[in-house]
């Protein structure tokens, strides 16, 4: 399945940073939902702590270059930013802040996934490989060799970079290498099997959902969380990630690495989306409350307020919000933005200059 993308412009300057893009990047969680422009992410993630995670980067037409994965991402999107120059003004970031889910294996696979989907969406053979995965651009794109946890020693020439997958020119797709053990969720001994088209499929139901994830709650709970199952509505799973889980910066990833394809497995096509409403106090994306989303729009308010901007939700029902706003229209579209991506089944943002 496909990952829920908000596409934004890669890079309208190669030089300059627009501060609204980096506003909306501070809000947001790195869920490898959006391509945003490099330096921006960058400025946005300058004071955050080293997290593993699986990157992408983009030329100024937002065709992909490279996809790799590393211990410390930010670290490694800079030395791309550097290095490649115009090959790299866009990228697109999954943090895997949960340890137990950061594993090599568990990041390869996201990175092969992300680089079949972009094989299968532009022609399907090998010539649509990103350059920088190429074996003949090798130089210019590997980053330094990395010892990871419980392999003793540093990985081979190339780590950190997806590689130069075999793709089937039929499909697109990438064979996704769970050869390395470990405990991280869909590893195995062997390569995974593609799923049966004619599989029995089980309906959709909470209940049915709940016994479903028990495959991959033990996972969860060896990292001190859990996952509850809130409610469905038009094959959106809503769940509530709990204990670590909750408080992590990566539990979108967790959803769709662990998660999501479990319940595509046991579901089929059943499965539209699967959201995290990652807080116990009722302000997810199923309330859709007035006062939950005037609640999150609390806190961002400071960083609102020294954009030079002020908002106000008037209204929220049928899954629209009525926002009054004062302010620089980019700042106006950046909160529009944070507000989808805190409740996932908001569908529109409406948006009311005032002055």
């Amino acid at each position: 399945m496909r990952p829920r993308r908000r596409r934004s412009r890669a890079s309208a300057s190669a030089t300059e940073v627009d501060p609204a893009d980096v506003y909306a990047i501070q809000s947001a969680r790195d869920d490898g939902e959006e391509v945003v422009n490099a330096k921006a992410w960058l400025e946005a993630r300058a004071s955050d702590a080293p997290v593993a995670g699986v990157y992408a980067t983009y030329d100024a037409d937002e065709a992909m270059t490279f996809v790799g994965y590393r211990r410390d991402v930010v670290a490694a999107v800079r030395a791309h930013v550097e290095r490649n120059g115009a090959d790299a003004t866009g990228v697109r970031v999954a943090a895997f802040a949960n340890k137990t889910m950061a594993t090599r294996a568990n990041l390869r696979a996201e990175s092969d996934r992300w680089i079949g989907e972009w094989v299968e969406a532009n022609g399907g053979d090998e010539a649509c490989i990103p350059k920088g995965n190429l074996a003949v651009n090798a130089a210019d794109w590997t980053l330094a060799p990395e010892t990871w946890p419980n392999e003793g020693a540093a990985t081979v020439a190339g780590a950190g970079a997806a590689g130069s997958p075999t793709v089937d020119p039929r499909t697109g797709d990438v064979v996704s290498p769970y050869a390395e053990g470990g405990n991280a969720v869909g590893s195995a001994e062997e390569e995974e099997e593609p799923l049966d088209p004619n599989r029995e499929l089980k309906e959709l139901t909470v209940a049915n959902v709940d016994e479903a994830l028990n495959e991959v709650r033990p996972y969860l709970q060896a990292d001190g969380g859990d996952v509850e199952v809130v409610g469905i509505e038009d094959g959106i799973v809503a769940v509530r990630m709990q204990g670590a889980c909750g408080s992590c910066s990566s539990s979108t990833a967790t959803l769709k690495g662990g998660i999501e394809k479990t319940l595509v497995k046991v579901f089929g096509d059943a499965v539209t989306q699967v959201v995290n409403l990652d807080d116990a106090g009722g302000g997810g994306a199923m309330s859709l409350s007035r006062d939950a989303v005037s609640e999150h729009l609390e806190k961002l308010s400071g960083a609102i307020h020294n954009y030079g901007g002020s908002a106000l939700v008037t209204d929220v029902e049928d899954g629209v919000c009525v926002l009054e706003f004062k302010g620089p229209l980019a700042l106006g579209q950046s909160i529009a933005s944070s507000l989808k991506g805190k409740f996932p089944l908001l569908k529109e943002v409406k948006i009311k200059q005032i002055e």
